[in-house]
C-alpha cells in the first residue's frame, strides 16, 4: 500500500511511526513537510532530522508531492493546508485528518459559531474523510458540530519507545525523586510543582524534585523556589534534548503532569510511562484518558484540584511497592499498545478495510480503536478513591 503524510515539519515525535510505515509499506511512504523547522522548537532542544529518505520538502518538489498525494491509497493530513487534499477527496480518495482538539480554550457557541460553520463546510461533506483523534477531546469537539461522527479513531503522538529489562530500569529508580518536564508557560502549570514541593517539605517528607524546561515563567519559578527555601529540594534543570530528558526519566520514581485543557496531547506522558515512572496526571491533557487507567498504570486527578494531586504524590512517596506497580504497568502500556510500530500496523489494516468496506472497527482499545465523544467533564465518571 502507498501512504503520504502531510504536516508542517518532521519531528522526533513523528519519527517512530513514520519509520514503521516506511518499513511496513516497503518504501511506499512519504512524509511531505510544508514548512521549515521551527526556531522555537530548536530552542527547546528539539533536533531537526536531516537526510531522511522518505521526507520531502513540499516547496522543493511541488509537482511530485501532488502526484504522491493523488496516487496514495491513503493520506494523513496533519498541520497542513486542507487544500493539499481537497482534489483527492473530491475524487473519493481516503484521507485521515490528524488533529488535536479544536476548542482548547473552552467552547462558546457565539464566539465559535463562524469557526464551527467553517469546519462543518470543510469536513462534513466528504465521505472518504476520517479523523485520527490525537487526544481524547478531539473527537468530541468535532462531533458536537456533526463532523466525523462514527468516523473517528483514537490516535496520538508516538515518540521513541525504549525497551528495558525490568530489573535494569527499576533498579536505577530513585523512589524519592519527583520529575516535572515541559515548557515553563501558564497552561502547563509548573507552579503546581512548586506548590507540591512546598507542602511536602512542610510535612517533613524526604524528596527531591527536578524541573526540566524553559519558558516565560522561568524567572518567576526560580524566585518562588528561593522564596520558599526549596533550593536544596528543587532544581531547575533548564531545556534539554529529548534524549537527555529520557535519561532523567529513567531514574525518576514519580512524574507529575499538570497541563490543563490547552494540552492537546502531551507526548511527555508517553515518554514518562515508557520510562517506568509512576505518573500523577491532570485529566485535562488530551493523552491522559487514552493512556492512563485510574489506579492501574497511573493516577488521574481532576484538573485544578491541587489537593488531589498532592495526596497522590505523597501516597506514592511512601509506597514504593505501588510506585513500582504503576511504573511497570505504565511501561507495559507503551511497549505493548501505544507505540509507533503498532499504530502503523493498525493504520495500514484500517485503511485496507475502509477502502474495501467504507468503515472498520476491529480494535477495542489503543490506536485505531473507536474514539468516543468525550467532554471536559468526563472525570466525573472516574473514581478518584482507587
Amino acid at each position: 500500500m502507498k501512504f503520504a503524510f502531510i504536516s508542517n515539519y518532521y519531528t522526533h515525535h513523528q519519527k517512530p511511526f513514520c519509520e514503521a510505515m516506511y518499513a511496513l509499506t516497503k518504501g511506499d511512504f512519504r512524509f511531505i513537510a510544508t514548512e521549515d523547522f521551527s526556531g522555537e522548537r530548536k530552542s527547546l532542544g528539539w533536533r531537526e532530522e536531516e537526510g531522511v529518505s522518505y521526507v520531502v520538502q513540499k516547496n522543493k518538489a511541488v509537482e511530485s508531492c501532488a502526484e504522491t498525494v493523488n496516487n496514495a491509497d491513503a493520506v494523513i493530513l496533519g498541520s497542513a493546508p486542507f487544500s493539499d487534499v481537497l482534489g483527492r477527496l473530491e475524487k473519493g480518495g481516503t484521507v485521515f485528518k490528524y488533529s488535536e482538539r479544536i476548542f482548547k480554550g473552552g467552547y462558546s457557541y457565539v464566539k465559535w459559531l463562524p469557526r464551527v460553520l467553517r469546519y462543518y463546510r470543510t469536513y462534513g461533506r466528504h465521505k472518504a474523510l476520517y479523523l485520527l483523534s490525537a487526544g481524547a477531546y478531539a473527537a468530541g469537539d468535532f462531533a458536537i458540530h456533526g463532523v466525523f461522527r462514527n468516523k473517528s479513531y483514537k490516535w496520538g503522538y508516538f515518540p521513541e519507545t525504549r525497551h528495558y529489562k525490568p530489573e535494569s530500569l527499576f533498579g536505577r529508580k530513585n523512589t524519592r525523586r519527583i520529575l516535572w518536564c515541559g515548557r515553563l508557560i501558564g497552561w502547563k502549570h509548573p507552579e503546581l510543582a512548586i506548590n507540591i514541593a512546598k507542602r511536602l517539605a512542610d510535612d517533613g517528607e524526604e524528596f527531591c524534585m527536578d524541573i526540566i524546561g524553559s519558558g516565560e515563567l522561568e524567572a518567576e519559578i526560580a524566585k518562588r523556589i528561593a522564596a520558599e527555601k526549596l533550593c536544596d529540594r528543587v532544581c531547575l534543570m533548564g531545556a534539554m534534548s529529548s534524549e537527555s530528558v529520557r535519561d532523567e526519566m529513567e531514574t525518576a520514581g514519580i512524574f507529575i503532569f499538570t497541563s490543563d485543557f490547552n494540552e492537546g496531547w502531551g507526548a511527555v506522558l508517553n515518554e514518562a510511562m515508557n520510562s517506568g515512572c509512576a505518573v500523577v496526571a491532570s485529566h485535562a491533557a488530551g493523552s491522559v484518558p487514552y493512556l492512563i487507567s485510574q489506579g492501574e498504570n497511573g493516577y488521574i486527578y481532576e484538573n485544578g484540584n491541587e489537593d488531589a494531586l498532592y495526596r497522590r504524590v505523597k501516597q506514592l512517596l511512601n509506597d514504593e511497592e505501588k510506585q513500582r506497580q504503576l511504573g511497570e504497568a505504565a511501561y507495559k502500556t507503551i511497549v505493548e499498545l501505544w507505540n509507533g510500530e503498532l499504530a502503523a500496523k493498525r493504520l495500514i489494516h484500517l485503511t485496507d478495510e475502509i477502502n474495501k468496506k467504507g468503515c472498520f472497527e476491529p480494535y477495542k482499545n489503543g490506536p485505531c480503536s473507536r474514539a468516543e465523544t468525550m467532554t471536559n467533564g468526563w472525570y466525573k465518571e472516574v473514581s478518584y478513591d482507587v
